[in-house]
């Protein structure tokens, strides 16, 4: 049985009731429903927070509460990769646009009530804190141009003792010791995405009401002016050049140039200790590169991989 209210319970049911919900979002399009519609209600019907397939593991459900619907619409829609238009699963997967529009409350219906509210956390908790650190980065960096500090650096730090008090390497410690996390050079993705929520947290319990206001709304105001700030369907993910910078910076192996090149992505994003994951990251990589490079935003070679 789907969850009540299309919430994602934190369990792992059978196989096969996954199978039924990837049945009926096949049976849907191809008797003529809109592969969007169809793809949100299984979204709705979907209560599997995590799994691993043909070696990637999926984590839905950030820290058992912040709901990566994007990262569910892409599994689900690889499932029927040849029933949807390549144009459009683009536009959604990497620039955050649906082939239709629908009003947040047509979205919550679609997803279920629960599912949405998880949703709005992890719009709160990682979109928007991502911007918020973004923006204070290009803060920081307008401060050393107009002091005639030209040359590019690393302010992940500087942002961090800003925002939080406390630079990256000493708040990445502190999360991962309260989290259980081993303490290595690298972060993986999954990982990443929970220390984002962790720290919109800290943020909450730490900082004094009009602080956090100011701090939401500026992350907020970056994501209107730079970014996508709507809320009626999928702004749970970075923009396309920002989600094609994580993936060739989390690719294996490299070594050389090419290293030192993917070096400059991750320390573009700030994310200085980002380490390799499988081989997968690689290959979403080569198509968020080859899906900007049609769209003329970047050219066909970025970080050392061809398109």
């Amino acid at each position: 049985m789907p969850p009540e209210n299309g919430e994602i319970a934190d369990s792992h049911p059978e196989t096969s009731e996954n199978n039924q919900v990837i049945s009926k979002l096949r049976q849907d399009i191809t008797a003529g429903k809109h592969w969007y519609l169809a793809l949100l209600e299984a979204v709705k019907n979907w209560n599997i927070t995590e799994e691993t397939v043909n070696d990637r593991t999926w984590n839905y459900l950030v820290s058992g509460e912040a709901f990566d619907w994007l990262l569910l619409a892409e599994r689900l829609s690889d499932t029927v990769t040849h029933l949807i238009p390549e144009q459009e699963k683009t536009s959604l997967l990497f620039h955050n646009t649906p082939p239709m529009e629908l009003s947040p409350d047509e979205f919550k219906e679609r997803i279920g009530e629960a599912k949405y509210g998880q949703h709005l956390n992890f719009y709160y908790g990682i979109t928007v804190e991502e911007a918020l650190q973004t923006a204070v980065d290009e803060e920081i960096r307008k401060e050393r141009w107009s002091s005639g500090y030209y040359r590019d650096k690393d302010n992940s730090h500087e942002v961090f003792r800003r925002i939080y008090g406390q630079n990256r390497t000493v708040m990445l410690k502190r999360f991962r010791k309260e989290k259980g996390f081993p303490d290595k050079k690298s972060i993986k993705l999954n990982e990443l995405k929970e220390f984002t929520y962790w720290l919109f947290k800290y943020r909450l319990k730490q900082s004094d009401k009009a602080r956090v206001a100011s701090d939401t709304r500026k992350g907020l105001d970056w994501l209107e002016n730079k970014g996508n700030s709507k809320l009626s369907h999928n702004h749970t993910h970075p923009q396309p050049l920002d989600k094609a910078r994580h993936a060739a910076a989390l690719a294996v192996p490299r070594r050389g140039h090419q290293a030192r090149r993917d070096d400059v992505a991750v320390r573009q994003l700030g994310h200085d200790e980002i380490g390799c994951v499988p081989e997968v990251a690689a290959h979403i990589a080569r198509k968020a590169i080859r899906a900007l490079a049609r769209d003329g935003n970047v050219s066909p070679v970025v970080h050392g991989y061809s398109s």
